[in-house]
């Protein structure tokens, strides 16, 4: 696999879930494969089933969701996040 570009600037995530995240779910693999490319990110997690007015307030309507809040423009990626590279094309990272 050919190396991926690093992006200058630190990442900011929010991470949507609707059941407690095992370390080896597919979403924390994938995030973990990014922080091993180099990527520096902060991730926020937030469990729909505890915090419902957050999802509602936040227009999240399928989990997981991955919100790429920071460097904008912000970008939503919804269901399967374990393909990195398609995963890092839809959130506009490069």
């Amino acid at each position: 696999m050919s190396a991926l570009p690093v992006p200058a600037a630190s990442l900011q995530f929010c991470l949507y879930v609707a059941v407690p995240l095992h370390a080896n779910s597919t979403t924390l693999l994938a995030l973990e494969e990014l922080r091993n490319l180099g990527y520096v990110f902060e991730i926020e997690i937030i469990d729909i089933t505890s915090d419902p007015a957050r999802a509602e307030t936040d227009r999240v309507i399928a989990t997981p969701t991955l919100v790429k809040l920071s460097p904008l423009p912000a970008r939503r990626v919804m269901g399967d996040l374990s393909n990195v590279p398609h995963l890092l094309q839809l959130l506009q990272i490069s």
